[in-house]
């Protein structure tokens, strides 16, 4: 795999939460697709969001050596689609929020810490045209101001979260033999 401009390999590994969250959403009725973006190339990536539709764009920032490329993927989803929504997630981009929402409009809102309640209730919110600025758990912005909902209940037990359901992801086949050499 390499980085977006093509220079060199980029940290393969995603977070394993991302296959919880799919597979909450994707238990609720909505479409959903994890795409490992460091297993293509960077006109793969281009046609990819290009033709992609979708309402939510969720792009996880959890590494912090995938920031430039994750600031990168959101103004690409806003280009080729100006009227979506663009979420970023992931420890990285909780614990700087702030600076994120401040500084990149195409990020429309970050979701704080574990997503699994969170996540869901912003989807479900902008699915069916609810405002979702009384969701806890959630960063974004109002007007020039950032505001931040600290989420309060405990995240669910792992035993209640399914990081199994690989056929999720797109081309999970390629992404399980990836290793970090």
């Amino acid at each position: 795999p390499r980085t977006l401009d093509g220079s060199g390999r980029q940290y393969p590994v995603i977070p394993m939460g991302l296959f919880s969250l799919a597979s909450i959403l994707d238990g609720k009725g909505f479409e959903t697709k994890i795409v490992n973006l460091c297993l293509k190339n960077s006109d793969e990536i281009r046609r990819l969001i290009q033709t992609t539709e979708s309402k939510i764009y969720c792009i996880d920032l959890h590494w912090f050596v995938h920031s430039n490329g994750a600031v990168e993927i959101a103004k690409m989803c806003k280009h080729y689609h100006p009227n979506s929504f663009v979420v970023l997630g992931g420890l990285t981009a909780t614990w700087f929020y702030k600076e994120i929402l401040a500084s990149y409009p195409c990020v429309d809102a970050i979701v704080l810490g574990e997503a699994e309640a969170p996540l869901l209730s912003l989807v479900q919110s902008i699915g069916s045209g609810r405002k979702f600025t009384r969701l806890r758990g959630l960063a974004f912005r109002d007007g020039s101001l950032v505001k931040a909902k600290i989420q309060t209940a405990p995240p669910p037990s792992l035993d209640e979260l399914n990081f199994t359901q690989l056929s999720l992801m797109e081309d999970w086949e390629k992404y399980v033999r990836c290793d970090l050499e």
